[in-house]
């Protein structure tokens, strides 16, 4: 593959990601993403938080042999190591500022100082190393320039930033095991240990230094130069000696605590510690035979997988590990897979540009290669259509454009359900006289009236204690709510319970008090020792029964009221067909009782 098509390829998923974007921001994380109480960590974050700042971790281990031990070897593998550790803390920065459900708070943390909160720490950490990478990378991108003084000075405070660094990049890493800590009850036992931060720290350094020697191994094929074997094999060597001491941390972890059992019990976490831990092994076998080490092929291969298994090792803590306990599923929507995949091309671009532009390897000759159709070619040489089309990077890039983010909108737009146009608001029925006794029932105004005789009914069905029978539910203190009140989607389902709301209400009425007073209230209405979920919730009826006439539990969820047709449906044609037989007419369940032209 030639550098101009893994840029074309690259490009792709960076609209793809773009158009993600676009619909979180003004979608929210409800309608782009599939998280909920039970899952609310999803792609975004673990794929592109989590574990790619993990894969990033090579640039603090390779700056601190290189640099702060002295090690002149691994010099050269020190500015690619430091460039991945600074776009992937980038992207991984930009990947939080979309997983957060408000995104233009993302200064809080500068300001709201919660220092008993694992997040606050991580938060400051990536903030502190994202801007060591900065400064690291500043004398690349200012050599050759005006700015010569900016330049000693940042070569002189270098040592004491990499110390920094360092010391950010640790406390990070295993910061970020020690938040599923507070879930022991909840994240399954395969994954679920006390030596959570120990683990993290490992896996990360081992696969984030075979994370620069594939980055290593790609350049040199891409450009066409001759890469230092020896020296990513000693690398490799490394890496498999602090994955092989992952492994045996794990596994004498499990043996501890009893919990090997679970790994052969045949159910999916256990399938999916099989993936994790088969990736990890396989790579420390191939970095274990000399011959492989010395090999270009076996160092890529081993590179991946253990890049596989530090992915899966992090999905199955953050998301696969905590399914079974919240008895939800978890599906990543289109829009969670395009920006999963368009923040690391994202970063791939802006690698491959300080490739071209900056002196950040130092590989070896160019290597010899016959010229392809592909490089060289025209496809018409009079008029030179194909290379003056495609091989002019603006022209190119546009087509791109043109091309890929029509199709991401259709497809976005066809998997969050049709768009806003599937979604009709209902309207409240019109009088058809000055005493409302007769109502014109036309939810969607499409002219397609029923006449529904209100006080008729009524009083044939027992007056006043008739009402329960269609207003089955009211909204708190009201009486014989409208359907449409709650049902105010001609089709699709709405949910009628404001959980802000609750949480204000709930925070008032037990004395809670503080900036956050309504996060106070969960323990009132949801279970300690379980997912935060509507299955872990108090009966909606043990404070609403008497001012909400709560009807006896029947099944039916009462926090989510369907679509406005299927209500009125169900309401009168089933009370149609008890009421047929009595009333002598077989007709009154047919349509055009109701609906007669």
């Amino acid at each position: 593959m030639t550098p101009r098509r893994l840029k074309d390829i690259l490009w792709v998923f960076t609209f793809l990601g773009l158009a993600a974007v676009v619909l979180r921001i003004t979608t929210g994380l409800g309608a782009s993403t599939d998280l909920s109480d039970g899952v609310p960590w999803g792609l975004w974050k673990v794929v592109n938080m989590i574990g790619g700042v993990a894969l990033a971790t090579g640039g603090f281990a390779m700056a601190f042999a290189g640099h702060v031990l002295g090690i002149r070897s691994l010099k050269p593998l020190v500015r690619p190591a430091i460039l991945v550790a600074f776009l992937g803390y980038g992207a991984s920065c930009f990947a939080l500022l979309m997983d957060i459900g408000l995104p233009h708070r993302f200064w809080h943390p500068f300001v709201y100082w919660n220092l008993h909160s694992f997040l606050f720490e991580v938060f400051w950490c990536v903030i502190l190393y994202f801007t060591v990478t900065t400064l690291e990378m500043t004398p690349v991108a200012l050599e050759g320039s005006r700015f010569g003084k900016v330049l000693a000075f940042v070569k002189k405070i270098a040592t004491p930033v990499m110390i920094f660094g360092v010391a950010f990049s640790c406390m990070h890493h295993t910061s970020l095991g020690s938040l599923f800590l507070v879930s022991p009850t909840r994240l399954h036992e395969l994954w679920y240990s006390p030596w959570l931060p120990v683990h993290f720290i490992l896996s990360a350094v081992g696969a984030g230094l075979m994370t620069v020697v594939l980055v290593t191994l790609v350049v040199g094929h891409l450009y066409r130069r001759t890469v230092p074997t020896e020296l990513l094999g000693k690398v490799g060597a490394a890496a498999a000696i602090i994955l092989g001491g992952h492994l045996v941390a794990r596994f004498a972890d499990l043996l501890a605590r009893g919990s090997l059992g679970s790994a052969l019990d045949g159910s999916m976490e256990a399938t999916l510690f099989f993936v994790e831990i088969l990736a990890t092994v396989a790579a420390v076998a191939l970095l274990a035979t000399k011959s492989i080490r010395r090999s270009t092929r076996g160092l890529a291969a081993a590179g991946l997988l253990a890049i596989l298994g530090l992915v899966m090792n992090r999905a199955n803590v953050g998301i696969f590990g905590y399914l079974s306990s919240a008895g939800a599923t978890y599906h990543p929507t289109l829009p969670e897979i395009f920006l999963a995949l368009g923040l690391p091309a994202m970063a791939g671009l802006v690698f491959l540009y300080f490739v071209e532009h900056f002196r950040i390897f130092d590989l070896g000759e160019p290597v010899e290669v016959p010229a392809t159709c592909a490089t060289v070619c025209s496809f018409e040489r009079q008029t030179n259509v194909w290379t003056g089309v495609f091989a002019d990077p603006f022209q190119r890039i546009s087509l791109l454009v043109v091309i890929v983010v029509p199709l991401a909108v259709a497809l976005l737009s066809a998997s969050a359900g049709g768009g806003a146009a599937a979604s009709i608001e209902v309207r409240a029925p019109l009088a058809a006289d000055a005493t409302r006794a007769v109502l014109k029932i036309d939810g969607n105004r499409n002219g397609d009236l029923v006449r529904f005789e209100h006080d008729d009914h009524k009083r044939r069905l027992g007056d006043e204690a008739s009402c329960v029978l269609c207003h089955h539910l009211d909204l708190p203190g009201d009486h014989a709510t409208t359907c449409s009140r709650c049902h105010r989607d001609m089709e699709a389902e709405r949910s009628i319970f404001d959980h802000e709301r609750h949480t204000a209400l709930v925070a008032a009425r037990e004395g809670f008090g503080g900036p956050v007073a309504g996060n106070r209230s969960c323990a009132v209405c949801h279970a300690e020792d379980a997912p935060r979920s509507r299955a872990s919730s108090r009966s909606c009826r043990s404070c609403h029964e008497k001012d909400m006439r709560m009807p006896e539990p029947d099944g039916r969820r009462q926090d989510l009221a369907p679509g406005y047709r299927t209500a009125l449906h169900a309401s009168c044609v089933g009370c149609h067909r008890e009421k047929a037989e009595a009333a002598g007419r077989p007709d009154l369940p047919e349509c055009r009782t109701c609906h007669p032209d």
